[in-house]
């Protein structure tokens, strides 16, 4: 290969990497609402082409085709992402409300009927309901915080609808301001914040997810001097009257001002009771801890327990397999109930179990409870006894 055809290819690989960075730049904004990834993938780019450009010059080499070629590169990025903007509009707006196997159908809305108000009470006692949670309809934020300010004025937050065995039918969403996380009562608009949700009704089958978004948009610098917790309520109805568990909250910080501590409001948890992060019985008894799920804000989600054995000395999550083991024989422990589907602000104790033969040596065991799906492990440290 001559130097001429090797200068050329670092030319053209210079454009792609300028091409690849602008591109990143505009889908993390355009698909995902990071305002400030998009900036450093941008800021990565003009470092780019700047040290490029000086590098050139120091070795005294002509770089008007590297020029062009950069600029080429820019262009075709600003197209692409336009294009990117156009169709996920289009998808927004037209795919995502339709169901994804053909030939299925519902009826649409024919216009705006009156809302009744939420049960905020109602809501809570149907997100401690395990039992329902595993088998009706489910909706709700994953992460139900949008961070905005006027350095970054737009966020939005996804909110998924799971129908399970639903009927095929209509699924309408609001969303609206209310006083407090935890509250369905309503509150005045909040001041320079435009929340809306897109698309605001799903025609729905059996057995499928339906993903909205919830956009924010800050117009002003009001809150710059300060942060503001301002909380929303997104309710669900179905046309048919199907019963489903499917509101829920999501968070707008607003504002600036850095205040620490705050991302720690409204966020959830999960442990083992103080008083049963240890448990002492004697070989051939029974004993019971409890191990609390507190979801918070933004907790939908599948929750599963896994249960092993440990020596007891945990440095670092997640537990490495190698360091796991088996229960010796004569210990069986249990946790029920061991899956389930959390929501927002619920409230999932599961009970684990530790049952001992006579036999069991005496000595310390330590029981590691894993929590797939949350994030978060815990350990019971169990105290056998000779029998008596």
């Amino acid at each position: 290969m001559t130097r001429q055809e090797n200068s050329s290819l670092h030319d053209y690989a210079i454009g792609i990497l300028v091409f690849c960075l602008l591109v990143l730049a505009g889908i993390s904004v355009v698909l995902y609402g990071r305002f400030f990834i998009g900036l450093m993938f941008l800021f990565a780019g003009i470092v780019t082409v700047i040290i490029v450009i000086l590098w050139y010059r120091l070795r005294k080499r002509q770089y008007g085709r590297l020029a062009v070629i950069i600029i080429t590169a820019a262009a075709c990025a600003v197209i692409g992402i336009l294009a990117i903007t156009i169709a996920t509009d289009a998808i927004v707006h037209a795919g995502g409300v339709i169901p994804r196997v053909p030939g299925e159908s519902g009826p649409v809305p024919s216009g705006p009927a009156p809302w009744d108000p939420p049960d905020a009470d109602l809501l809570g006692r149907q997100l401690n309901d395990t039992a329902a949670l595993l088998t009706l309809p489910v909706g709700g934020f994953e992460d139900g915080r949008v961070f905005v300010s006027s350095y970054y004025p737009e966020g939005f937050a996804n909110y998924t609808l799971v129908t399970r065995n639903m009927t095929p039918t209509t699924v309408e969403l609001r969303i609206f301001p209310v006083e407090m996380a935890r509250s369905s009562a309503g509150h005045a608009p909040y001041e320079d914040l435009n929340v809306s949700i897109t698309p605001d009704y799903f025609v729905v089958a059996a057995d499928r997810s339906y993903t909205a978004q919830v956009r924010v948009n800050l117009t002003s610098g009001r809150y710059d001097e300060t942060l503001k917790l301002l909380p929303y309520y997104v309710q669900a109805r179905p046309i048919s009257g199907d019963r489903i568990i499917a509101d829920d909250w999501v968070l707008v910080y607003a504002g600036g001002a850095f205040v620490p501590g705050v991302s720690g409001f409204y966020r959830g948890r999960a442990h083992l009771l103080d008083s049963d992060r240890e448990l002492t019985i004697k070989a051939g008894e029974t004993g019971n801890a409890t191990f609390l799920n507190q979801p918070g804000i933004g907790g939908t989600g599948f929750v599963q327990y896994n249960l092993s054995m440990v020596s007891g000395r945990i440095d670092m999550m997640p537990m490495r397999e190698d360091e796991k083991r088996p229960f010796p024989q004569g210990m069986e422990v249990t946790i029920s109930p061991n899956n389930y589907t959390a929501r927002s602000f619920g409230y999932y104790p599961s009970v684990i179990t530790v049952k001992t033969d006579p036999d069991l040596p005496p000595g310390d065991y330590h029981v590691l409870i894993e929590a797939d799906g949350i994030g978060t492990n815990g350990q019971c440290h169990v105290h056998v006894l000779p029998p008596s």
